[in-house]
């Protein structure tokens, strides 16, 4: 699974990049042997699908990915905002893991450490569009809610009380990761010189 994450990484930056690293789902196949796949936050194609109300493109999307993850396929649920059109998303999801017996998973997103960090990130935001944090027309670059924070496991479980699964499913997958890298050695790729050349001499 390491393995894999590293090769489509690689390749994401060398041969998907454009404007961001991305890959394809046939890409993903060729390397998917040992990983685990979450559906994504809010920008995912399965939420923006919800979002339209279109359930069964949502539907199809899911399907799509747990017939070639099985078991190591999640469907991510957030609740950042806590306003009328997450609530409607996250109802189709449930709705759609109950159908499709897709496990749900409990996640927030993550932009800063504390909550306090909350307007310091909106200014960097600010400054990266060319923007002042005093404009009033500005461009809303996140969702007005200071909650992008990494949360303890207290407020996570208080604020899936009604999803218990979705809480289960964080310590499964992390359950289900088991690399040890070692540390102390550098690991080197061999790389084939020219004859009568040192590594020193053909840099």
């Amino acid at each position: 699974g390491y393995r894999n994450i590293v090769k489509l990484t690689t390749i994401s930056h060398l041969e998907g990049f454009h404007h961001k690293q991305r890959i394809d789902f046939d890409l993903l196949k060729s390397h998917h042997e040992g990983i685990i796949v979450l559906s994504g936050c809010r920008e995912s194609s399965i939420m923006q699908h919800l979002a339209n109300d279109e359930y069964e493109s949502a539907k199809k999307i899911a399907q799509k990915y747990q017939k070639l993850f099985g078991e190591d396929y999640y469907l991510e649920i957030q609740r950042s905002t806590l306003d009328a059109q997450e609530t409607s998303r996250n109802n189709q999801l449930i709705k759609l893991s109950r159908e499709l017996g897709i496990a749900l998973v409990a996640t927030n997103d993550i932009h800063y450490l504390v909550k306090e960090d909350s307007y310091a990130h909106e200014v960097l935001l600010c400054i990266q569009s060319q923007h002042s944090i005093y404009e009033k027309n500005r461009p809303i670059t996140m969702i007005d809610t200071p909650e992008y924070y990494l949360k303890s496991p207290e407020d996570m479980i208080n604020l899936f009380l009604d999803l218990p699964e979705a809480i289960k499913s964080t310590v499964e997958i992390a359950n289900k990761c088991d690399l040890e890298i070692p540390y102390g050695n550098w690991v080197l790729p061999n790389f084939p010189l020219p004859k009568n050349k040192t590594s020193e001499e053909y840099l």
